[in-house]
């Protein structure tokens, strides 16, 4: 919850007939009667969404950070059946009308979790959020992959943007090959690479491959609306393909530079 000049913004969710949550965010008065209310529910009734925190941008509108699960249909109860994204939506102040809703996903393992724990707002309109990326792989800790938990901190611009120009929508003529975008590009040694999945697609297998066609990374995208974030430590410079595969077909290939 924040105050505001004419008011409070409050963020969290609603425990619907399900028992599981979808997210809430609210804004009241100064004698806290109810201004407007935006409820944003998750499409799949077996899984969550909620919020935990909400800050005003300096262009005086409100975004919300917090949870977005879904279901991974082709995995069992050893590896898991959901995954968490990090989230964030901006709000407009005066009407409760979702401006923008991205996710974002830090590469581990399939079945990851990611918490985030604070939000800022930032001089130039963007946000910053600082958290964890969960291995969530179940059993006891010893089945826990190395690193089973990491500190996670991220920054985005005004458009909820890593990769910049996330924002700009695809023409029609364009959608069928234009699926994704990465940066930064080339990529600094060590740095992470960071992939945009445009919000008219529907996922896919990233794979990310050496001038020899080996394969070095690879990850599912279930998401769209999505940035996912790998890791290029230990890879050497030099040129690498980066690919999306849906059901054998190409969808969309792209060289990538590792400095």
């Amino acid at each position: 919850m924040i105050s505001v000049s004419d008011g409070l913004v409050c963020a969290g969710s609603v425990i619907e007939e399900n028992e599981f949550t979808d997210a809430l965010i609210l804004k009241l008065d100064e004698n806290a009667d109810e201004i407007w209310k935006t409820i944003v529910i998750n499409p799949d009734p077996e899984n969550r969404a909620y919020f935990t925190e909400v800050v005003q941008t300096t262009d005086g509108n409100y975004v919300a950070a917090g949870e977005w699960e879904y279901s991974l249909p082709e995995f069992d109860e050893v590896n898991g059946s959901s995954n968490d994204d990090g989230w964030l939506v901006k709000f407009d102040a005066q009407t409760g009308d979702i401006i923008w809703d991205r996710k974002y996903h830090y590469i581990e393992d399939t079945n990851d979790e990611h918490e985030i724990y604070d939000l800022t707002a930032c001089p130039d309109g963007g946000v910053a959020f600082t958290g964890e990326a969960l291995d969530l792989t179940i059993g006891d800790d010893s089945d826990y992959e190395y690193p089973a938990q990491q500190g996670w901190i991220v920054k985005v611009d005004e458009h909820g943007c890593v990769v910049p120009n996330c924002q700009n929508s695809v023409d029609e003529l364009e959608k069928e090959r234009t699926h994704f975008i990465a940066g930064p590009n080339p990529v600094p040694a060590g740095q992470e690479l960071h992939i945009y999945l445009h919000e008219h697609s529907s996922g896919g297998q990233f794979i990310l491959t050496d001038t020899q066609g080996k394969e070095v990374k690879q990850f599912t995208a279930v998401s769209s609306s999505t940035t996912y974030s790998i890791s290029t430590l230990g890879l050497s410079s030099g040129t690498y393909v980066l690919t999306l595969m849906k059901e054998n077909e190409l969808l969309q290939s792209q060289k990538i530079i590792i400095e």
